[in-house]
């Protein structure tokens, strides 16, 4: 197993340790044990060979939450240090550069998770690590959407309930949006509406997991998302750089909205207009139309 693959499976079995083992007998217990032992040892030798960026943040993590709740002492704290160090040294610019806000976020939950073991343990935060969950929890401010979600550009999702709120609630740093574009990102606000557009230049090489979304948009007012980017899937592939487009949405089942264009045979003399279907509690659709 790759070193991130078997640092997820760690973390979610000691998260989830309280559901697993009571009502267990003795004989289960132990063989969850020496399986976690196993991951902790396979982890502590691998972590090296992780990428930058988010694989390594989330190895690093796992070793570090993992011994200290399975072996404490001198490898809980050097695996603390090495969190710190490698996540300084990565710094922003790696730690972003897939431009995913769900990545970002996803960093940013490991190291959460680390300090709060840490103060749990009674181990002092080393300020390189607290400075990069302060600008990592600024970048993700000043992204987020009316209704409480991310943007989803670049392969990205909305991320999970309450994990945002969780990380920026614990960030050390003001709480305040900041200026500027963070990822590359512009982003309006008035009132309950937001506006996320990419603004920056389309990528040279083409994403395998995402489609270029150069000056796509999200819009939302306050929590029902109007459009957002149409993101790619693996059968199409990703859409050529400089190629976005945005798809309306609806909170009606059956609405598609639909331009009329010209005529197959001759110039169209009446104006595009949008044709909406909304439907009754009782079923029944109900056809609008409205110039443009």
């Amino acid at each position: 197993w790759l070193p991130e693959v078997a640092a997820s499976r760690l973390l979610r079995w000691l998260f989830h340790a309280g559901l697993i083992l009571p009502g267990s007998d003795k004989d289960h217990e132990q063989a969850l044990l020496a399986s976690l032992h196993r991951h902790l040892r396979w982890i502590s030798d691998g972590w090296s060979t992780s990428p930058d960026g988010l694989a390594r943040i989330l190895s690093l993590s796992a070793l570090f939450i993992g011994a200290a709740h399975l072996q404490g002492g001198e490898l809980a704290r050097l695996a603390l240090l090495t969190l710190a160090e490698e996540s300084e040294a990565m710094g922003l610019d790696v730690l972003t550069a897939p431009r995913s806000p769900e990545g970002a976020l996803e960093a940013l939950s490991c190291l959460t998770w680390a300090a709060e073991t840490a103060t749990g343990a009674g181990l002092d935060l080393p300020p390189a690590l607290q400075k990069v969950r302060g600008d990592l929890a600024g970048l993700l401010r000043g992204l987020r959407h009316a209704d409480g979600g991310l943007p989803q550009f670049h392969g990205s999702g909305r991320g999970d309930p309450g994990r945002l709120d969780h990380a920026l609630a614990s960030a050390p740093g003001p709480a305040a949006t900041p200026l500027g574009q963070p990822l590359g990102y512009a982003r309006m606000a008035r009132g309950r509406t937001t506006l996320v557009l990419d603004a920056a230049p389309p990528p040279a090489i083409a994403a395998d997991r995402a489609h270029a979304s150069a000056l796509g948009i999200e819009l939302v007012v306050a929590r029902q998302p109007l459009v957002g980017p149409a993101r790619g899937s693996a059968r199409r592939g990703p859409r050529p750089a400089g190629a976005p487009i945005a798809t309306p949405r609806c909170r009606w089942r059956g609405c598609r909205p639909r331009i009329s264009g010209p005529a197959r045979n001759g110039p169209n003399p009446w104006p595009p207009t949008c044709w909406t279907a909304a439907r009754e509690t009782s079923g029944r659709a109900i056809t609008t139309m409205r110039g443009t």
